[in-house]
């Protein structure tokens, strides 16, 4: 038996490369993997899905796909060497992540639109998110699982979203149409109610 690091465990027996070390004649091979496990980006314009999805009747997986990419499978668990938690780093360029229902199992997603014009777009379900701070530091919340920071576009999916400032001292929103405006240097759409966080909020 083989055990190495990877980002898919049951990877197949026989021959091939773990970590960039080729293998061959094991009958079993074991992938360990860290408890955060890192998607990172181009500094292209990346379009980025996240969703759960289900591997032989286990429902304990995620998947990380890009157009024009590599698609990761991570199959989470708790304890350690196994993951439990995801980040991913979109890179330079103007990008798009959307988040979609996400697996029980999952202890925590972090997403960093980092340079560019992002934009961050959640599930199709009843979501409560929360505006980062403004000094790029203090994370958004997106559901009870996300937390989100360097996005500067935030698109509500096609259930009831909710979204709630950060700046104890009061917010202005902007509205520029049914559900869409501006707040904090941010811009938003598809949200069905806006709820500030100061008591000086416009």
């Amino acid at each position: 038996e083989l055990q190495g690091p990877g980002a898919r465990a049951g990877a197949p027996a026989g021959t091939g490369t773990i970590a960039g070390a080729s293998y061959s004649g094991m009958e079993t091979t074991t992938l360990l993997i860290p408890a955060v496990f890192t998607y990172r980006g181009t500094d292209g314009a990346d379009v980025i899905t996240v969703q759960a999805i289900t591997v032989d009747g286990d429902a304990g997986w995620i998947e990380i796909a890009r157009t024009a990419g590599p698609t990761a499978q991570v199959k989470l668990a708790a304890g350690t060497p196994a993951v439990s938690s995801v980040r991913i780093l979109a890179g330079a360029g103007d990008d798009r992540i959307t988040v979609g229902a996400l697996p029980a199992a999952l202890l925590g997603l972090a997403v960093l639109g980092e340079s560019g014009a992002d934009t961050l777009t959640g599930p199709d379900a009843v979501t409560g998110w929360t505006l980062p701070g403004l000094d790029d530091v203090t994370a958004g919340r997106l559901g009870s699982q996300t937390t989100f920071v360097g996005f500067e576009s935030l698109a509500g999916g096609s259930g009831a979203d909710t979204l709630t400032g950060s700046i104890p001292g009061g917010e202005t929103f902007v509205l520029t149409g049914s559900g869409a405006g501006t707040v904090g240097g941010f811009a938003f759409a598809g949200f069905e109610a806006l709820v500030g966080a100061g008591t000086a909020d416009e």
